[in-house]
C-alpha cells in the first residue's frame, strides 16, 4: 500500500516531506490512530468532513481524490469498442502496461484532433 501511494506522490511531483507525511498518515490511518480513528458509511464525506489540514496530511488529499473518481466503465468499453475488441480473448488478456499505452495513444490521438479541430475552426 506504501509503494502504491508513493508512486501516485511521484507522478503528482510531491516533495519527499510530503511523501514521507504520507506514509506516516498511511501508518496512523491503519491503526486507527490519531485523526484516523472513526469513519462514515460515505467515505468520501467523511473525508471531506474530517477536520485535519490537507497540507499537513496528505491522505486527506489523496483520499478525497481517489473517492472523487466516479467508477464505470462507459469509457473503457467505448475504447474497446472503438479497437473492435467488445467482447473474446484479447479483452481479457490485456495488461496493465497495455492498457496504459492503449490510454496514452487514445488520450494523444483525441488532443491531435482537438488541435486540429481548433486550427481548422
Amino acid at each position: 500500500m506504501c509503494t502504491i501511494a508513493l508512486d501516485i506522490a511521484k507522478q503528482w511531483h510531491w516533495d519527499a516531506g510530503r511523501a514521507v507525511m504520507l506514509i506516516e498518515n498511511l501508518k496512523q490511518y491503519y491503526q486507527c490512530k490519531g485523526p484516523f480513528a472513526g469513519g462514515q458509511s460515505n467515505g468520501k464525506d467523511w473525508w471531506e468532513s474530517l477536520p485535519i489540514s490537507a497540507r499537513t496530511h496528505p491522505l486527506k488529499t489523496l483520499a478525497v481524490t481517489l473517492f472523487s473518481i466516479v467508477p464505470h466503465a462507459a469509457e473503457v468499453e467505448q475504447l474497446f469498442s472503438d479497437l473492435g475488441g467488445i467482447q473474446g480473448v484479447k479483452h481479457c488478456n490485456l495488461t496493465v502496461h497495455t492498457f496504459e499505452t492503449l490510454g496514452k495513444l487514445r488520450n494523444n490521438y483525441s488532443y491531435h484532433i482537438y488541435q486540429r479541430a481548433l486550427t481548422a475552426g
